[in-house]
């Protein structure tokens, strides 16, 4: 895996402070620095961070940052902001990872409830994002302009040109084998799980 240095990119909509907080101080301690694409205006805590339209959900602020701001070298943790950290050595041991491309829950019931898959945090190694960058980079929902649907993504119908709130993370998942089968050195893990993080769904735990 080429790279071993890692950035964070968050995309912001809730502001959790203490989640905010945690990356100011790990940007103190000389961990990564974190780059929050904003989809609404809140307080970053003085972390950079960059307005952009509310348009994909998270997964358009992912594919800003991989089109615009990635350096092109680290591995990324991809982010939502309704997260809190109880220890910041999550961080570290994140950068550790091995495999290129993986999503990160607090526990493996949480994983199986999510279908091992979803936007709220992944991590992807810079070899997986230059080949994903190649293949044209991540598809989001250039229709949806802030729809979530109350329950299930089936539950309500999206308005016009506008597909459900799952579409991304689909999307993405059956991006992750085409960008394998270009790059066979690319490797997979499913799901990996860390007790220190804790992922908010909607804004809520």
């Amino acid at each position: 895996m080429s790279g071993k240095e890692m950035e964070i990119c968050g995309c912001g909509w809730w502001y959790y402070p203490s989640y905010y907080e945690t990356l100011v101080k790990l940007r103190y301690s000389g961990g990564p620095a974190a780059v929050v694409i904003r989809h609404q205006p809140g307080d970053t805590t003085g972390l950079l961070c960059i307005d952009r339209e509310n348009t994909g959900l998270e997964w358009g602020a992912y594919s800003y940052y991989l089109d615009r701001v990635w350096n092109g070298r680290s591995n990324v943790l991809f982010t939502q902001d309704d997260v809190e950290v109880k220890d910041i050595k999550f961080f570290g041991w994140a950068a550790t990872i091995t495999e290129d491309i993986c999503f990160i829950f607090n526990n493996p019931s949480e994983a199986s409830y999510n279908g091992t898959a979803h936007g709220r945090m992944f991590f992807a190694s810079s070899r997986f994002l230059t080949t994903a960058k190649k293949l044209g980079g991540f598809w989001y929902d250039k229709g949806n302009k802030g729809f979530i649907a109350k329950g299930n993504y089936r539950t309500e119908q999206p308005p016009p040109g506008c597909s459900h709130h799952n579409a991304g993370i689909h999307a993405f998942t059956n991006f992750v084998p085409k960008i394998r089968k270009y790059n066979p050195e690319i490797r997979k893990r499913t799901f990996l799980c860390d007790s220190r993080v804790k992922l908010g769904r909607r804004g809520k735990f």
